[in-house]
């Protein structure tokens, strides 16, 4: 199940992503110079600009501010063009249009968001112009000691409208996807109650916050009046899915005595990046100096590649371990690192078609592969859980159907015992004592003995009855069928008549017929000695899912409360746990109605 929707989702993923082929806008011929900390007309006109170069200027990691000169001409029908930078995380922006003077002025994350001209989630500075005319634009960007990368297009307000539809819809199946990847794992945890999916839906989460920001939309919608946030969220948000995913990692595989070190190591690991966290809340980035402002972003990065190298030692030696489902988090990290080092090599200044297209879905990308692998392995978890807790079940019902065998065994041995000893000790014993009173009456034909001789004979019935009754007659030969029959056919005459119903086609086990058979011969003797019932009705039937048994008398009945302090009963309640049945007893002064009900034997 798991598999068929991922792969349907990843034909879905492809066609969204050809469909969001990026649309065309007009090229621009740029020329760079550098620039000092603050713009200034006396720097532009000292700059030294630079060859006209392509619209795409990557300088990677840099540590200098720049002044950008670009020629923009309105091919459009409307007095309006729109330079968009493509890259919503500059720092600080502003532009003049030559020989009209400013366009913006002090656009970029340092600000707030209602201060851009043009409300969008990108930097976009309009410039009002006729169509057909052309106009000389210089733009002054700040993002030293930083990864600065800038693509300038210039759109008439109809292209950037279809290019934003184009890429909220990929925007939108992303964030849905992974919206439904979270409750997925919700879901999960309410079920199971199991640690790692929630863990997992909070890092998913945290994923969504990451990408937000990364696009621009959570200081464009969450956080539009926090400019100090806005250029710390995607660190902190990188910092605090690196905690979580090794949260999860070490919930999802349980730490094994062996290799106890690697755990702490591990969890102090998640309290550094947390640390790091809530330091990049608290420092003020862009107050730093500048010899420290590098140094910190390195340590950012190096943190954030110890742990993946540490979440992969952790899992390699799981897998070292024989742990199942590891090689579902190995492939998830493995695409999430595919995508990561193609973005990076964009970040690091390395420019074409491909790098371009992954800086602005790659992440999006990774991220969904990531996730839809994790999710896959979750799935089979839960799968393999339920086979696992059924496996058990079954090997409990057999542990304890071998239990009741055996002590049916015992029981039956020890029965078999007793009524061996009290037919041959007893039994000859009374019959002993009978055939001497039987003499001493004919030797002393005065002497009355003949209640002592009935007493006697009464006796010898009992202990033949109990005998009997102590040791089925051939009930692994005849079957219960046939024994119920000789059980009431051999009941004392106590002027009582019996009615035997049998409807049972499956062969029974032979513990399970003993134990039926010690059942109803308790509630005949209980029928006849105690309740001085006349009529006694006894039905075995046998339904799809279970046993009857239904035993009916007329005698004078009893109180079940009190009489559930009785052995008798008591031995018969513990009969049918055995047996996992239930026991029903209606009882008045008219008669009493048991009815047990029984699962049939798999």
């Amino acid at each position: 199940m798991a598999g068929k929707l991922s792969f349907w989702c990843g034909v879905a993923l492809v066609l969204l992503l050809a469909a969001c082929r990026p649309l065309p806008g007009a090229p621009l011929q740029l020329q760079v110079a550098q620039a000092g900390a603050l713009p200034d007309s006396q720097q532009v006109l000292q700059a030294r600009f630079g060859p006209p170069q392509a619209a795409d200027f990557n300088p990677g990691f840099t540590r200098h501010t720049y002044w950008i000169k670009t020629t923009v001409h309105n091919h459009g029908q409307r007095n309006r063009i729109l330079l968009l930078l493509n890259n919503p995380h500059i720092n600080h922006a502003e532009a003049w249009q030559v020989g009209k003077g400013p366009l913006a002025a002090r656009l970029g994350d340092y600000f707030p968001f209602a201060s851009r001209p043009y409300y969008d989630r990108d930097l976009i500075i309009p410039i009002s112009m006729r169509p057909g005319d052309s106009a000389t634009v210089l733009l002054w960007v700040n993002k030293a000691n930083e990864s600065l990368q800038l693509r300038l297009e210039a759109l008439t307000p109809e292209e950037l409208e279809a290019r934003r539809r184009q890429e909220h819809l990929f925007m939108g199946f992303s964030l849905g996807w992974l919206v439904l990847i979270a409750m997925f794992a919700v879901f999960l945890w309410a079920g199971l109650r199991h640690r790692a999916n929630l863990l997992y839906a909070l890092y998913v989460m945290v994923i969504v916050l990451w990408m937000l920001s990364n696009w621009g939309l959570g200081f464009q919608y969450l956080w539009p009046m926090a400019p100090g946030f806005a250029s710390k969220a995607r660190p902190v948000f990188a910092l605090l899915g690196v905690a979580c995913f090794t949260s999860v990692l070490l919930s999802f595989f349980p730490p094994r005595p062996q290799f106890r070190w690697l755990t702490r190591t591990c969890r102090w690991y998640m309290v550094l990046m947390l640390v790091l966290a809530a330091g990049s809340l608290v420092i003020n980035y862009s107050s730093l100096p500048d010899r420290t402002k590098v140094p910190f972003l390195q340590l950012l990065s190096a943190c954030t590649i110890a742990g993946a190298l540490l979440n992969g030692l952790y899992l390699w030696y799981q897998w070292r371990a024989g742990e199942k489902l590891v090689q579902y988090y190995v492939l998830a990290i493995c695409f999430l690192l595919l995508t990561t080092v193609s973005i990076n090599l964009y970040q690091f200044g390395i420019t074409n078609s491909f790098t371009i297209f992954l800086n602005t879905y790659g992440s999006a990308i990774g991220l969904m592969g990531e996730t839809a692998i994790l999710s896959m392995g979750f799935a089979r978890r839960v799968t393999l859980y339920k086979k696992e807790k059924e496996d058990l079940a079954l090997h409990m019902l057999l542990r304890e159907k071998q239990m009741a065998e055996q002590m049916i065994a015992v029981e039956l041995a020890e029965r078999t015992r007793l009524g061996r000893d009290l037919h041959d000790s007893i039994g000859s014993m009374l019959a002993t004592i009978h055939l001497h009173a039987s003499q001493l009456q004919h030797q002393y034909p005065q002497v009355p003995l003949q209640q002592l001789q009935a007493m006697l004979q009464q006796s010898m019935a009992e202990a033949r009855s109990i005998a009997h009754n102590l040791v089925p007659p051939h009930l692994a030969q005849q079957g219960l069928h046939n024994a119920l029959k000789q059980l009431v056919q051999q009941q004392p005459a106590h002027n009582c008549r019996f009615a035997l119903y049998y409807d049972v086609h499956q062969n029974l086990p032979l513990a399970m017929q003993t134990s039926l058979y010690r059942i109803c011969t308790e509630l005949i003797s209980n029928a006849v000695r105690h309740a001085a019932a006349t009529e006694v009705s006894i039905q075995l039937t046998e339904e799809e899912t279970q046993l009857q048994l239904l035993v009916e008398d007329n005698g004078r009945g009893f109180d079940s409360q009190q009489a559930s302090q009785g052995i008798g009963l008591q031995n018969l309640r513990s009969r049918i746990d055995y047996l996992k049945g239930s026991l029903h007893i209606d009882s008045n002064k008219d008669g009493t109605t048991v009815i047990i009900l029984l699962p049939k034997p798999i």
